[in-house]
């Protein structure tokens, strides 16, 4: 008997035995699995935290592009050109729109510009005005040009030049098959991106040399440059002003988005609008003849007004140079 209770006594103490190594042995895989997870975890934290500080400079990068690069500079050449273009249309004595098409090179011009086949503009006068300046260089338009493109220079072109000129490599510009997609005006152009920024710099530093080395010496003869004008320039900047925006809406899941517009929208909808003026003014069909009381010419002119106004309204939705809002 004593026997059989030692050999019990042996068995229990071996499944005693077998049992704390096996939860020693669980212990220690789970130790190992803890440790794993762990390591995942803060493996996971680091990763998302480099994650967040990569984001957060991306999103510092846009918001100085935004606020100090292409804002001011879009804002600065969009005024500019606005500040000399109205002054030269309001001597003319035409309607905005129709003196747009006309600065423009007519429909010609105007398709040109807006299939991006021609983006220079030798100057906001026209030639008519050009020829009364040179005739008689004291004239009210020469004057009233002078000083508005003084102003303009002084206050927007050159600040914006110098922006550029400093930061060009820092704008958000799109890929070399799209920039040619949307200005295949500069296809075999070996700067191609950048060609643009450097005419506008270009022109910039040439009319502040005729405003100090003629102007300001009584020599009025030129209104202009050799160098065209890149009124392209302003659609360029703000397709990189909606790019930057677009970029950090994704980037903060909309906690800061913008009321973008694009470009194609802006063109349907002034298309359709000036479609609707059109049909609006258009004769009734079946009539020829001008309303009672109705002078022929004003019929005539009213026409002419309508076609320069869809023409140079839907030119201004393409470049964007005088009534876009960013």
């Amino acid at each position: 008997m004593s026997n059989v209770g030692a050999n019990a006594s042996d068995v229990g103490l071996i499944v005693q035995g077998t049992l704390i190594f096996l939860s020693a042995v669980v212990a220690v895989i789970g130790y190992l699995v803890q440790a794993k997870l762990a390591r995942s975890a803060a493996a996971h934290d680091i990763q998302t935290a480099r994650a967040e500080r990569h984001k957060d400079a991306r999103l510092q990068s846009l918001q100085n592009q935004l606020s100090n690069l292409i804002g001011p500079v879009q804002s600065l050449i969009q005024t500019g050109h606005n500040m000399v273009f109205t002054t030269a249309a309001r001597n003319a004595k035409l309607g905005t729109m129709q003196y747009y098409m006309s600065v423009m090179g007519g429909k010609e011009g105007m398709s040109k510009h807006m299939k991006g086949e021609k983006i220079g503009l030798r100057t906001w006068l026209m030639p008519d005005q050009v020829e009364e300046i040179a005739q008689t260089p004291k004239c009210k338009v020469g004057k009233e040009f002078r000083m508005m493109m003084e102003c303009a220079l002084e206050e927007c072109f050159s600040p914006a030049a110098e922006i550029l000129k400093r930061n060009m490599n820092d704008l958000p510009v799109p890929s070399r098959e799209d920039f040619i997609a949307m200005f295949p005006v500069y296809k075999n152009e070996a700067q191609l991106r950048k060609k643009p920024i450097v005419e506008f710099i270009a022109w910039t530093y040439e009319m502040n040399k005729i405003v100090s080395r003629e102007w300001s010496q009584g020599e009025f003869s030129r209104v202009h440059g050799s160098i065209d004008f890149p009124i392209i320039l302003n659609k360029y900047l703000i397709m990189m002003l909606d790019k930057v925006k677009e970029e950090i809406t994704m980037l903060t899941s909309s906690e800061f988005s913008f009321n973008l517009i694009s470009t194609s929208e802006e063109y349907t909808k002034i298309k359709k609008m000036v479609t609707q003026q059109l049909e609006e003014n258009s004769p009734k069909q079946g009539s020829t003849s001008p309303a009672k009381g109705e002078p022929k010419s004003e019929k005539k002119n009213g026409k002419k007004y309508i076609a320069g106004a869809a023409a140079g309204a839907m030119g201004t939705a393409v470049l964007a140079s005088v009534v876009s809002e960013r």
